[in-house]
């Protein structure tokens, strides 16, 4: 019996683990699931990244970034946290270096979008409405669980019929300013 639980279990984690879902695969989530809105994915040039931080844990192989973004006058919180971040002892013309949150200097290879696995939030009510909880069934939620969403009407079509985890457009944004900086590659 005991060995059955254990293979369960071992079943269980690996499952887990493949829910991950990288940056390229929530962005293509939400055309697949949205082909058409004109906005998200097309409306993030209005969107300012006015603040970015960068947060590493070397130890765990983790970067966790978090931005405010603003838009139409209101500003929201990001947070991206990337996965198997590969940390380099030196500046070398391969890496991308930046000043984290502790004034201290990190060189990093730079992150793929393909490959790793992030975890995400944003505070905004299209990521709240839209992909939190979606995002936290494929373990690429950031943080505790938001509190489910529970429609108000019957009378409008469901917000995620597809039930795609994605990103809202200031976590797209945020992606694209980490683009420009050369912090991520595709």
């Amino acid at each position: 019996m005991e060995q059955k639980l254990q293979l369960i279990r071992g079943a269980r984690i690996l499952q887990q683990l493949a829910e991950d879902s990288t940056p390229l695969e929530l962005e293509r989530n939400i055309a697949k699931g949205f082909p058409q809105t004109t906005k998200r994915q097309h409306a993030t040039d209005p969107v300012r990244i006015v603040q970015i931080k960068y947060v590493p844990f070397e130890a765990n192989k983790e970067l966790k970034v978090t931005a405010i973004a603003s838009s139409a006058g209101k500003n929201y919180d990001t947070v991206i946290q990337f996965n198997d971040v590969e940390f380099q002892p030196e500046d070398l013309p391969t890496n991308t270096t930046f000043i984290a949150a502790d004034n201290e200097t990190y060189n990093i290879l730079p992150i793929s979008l393909s490959t790793h696995t992030v975890k995400i939030r944003c505070d905004c009510l299209d990521f709240y409405h839209r992909f939190a909880m979606w995002n936290f069934n494929d373990s690429s939620l950031y943080g505790p669980k938001m509190p489910t969403y529970i429609r108000k009407t019957t009378t409008r079509p469901d917000v995620n019929p597809l039930r795609v985890p994605g990103v809202c457009k200031h976590v797209l944004r945020t992606l694209m300013a980490l683009r420009d900086a050369g912090m991520i590659t595709k």
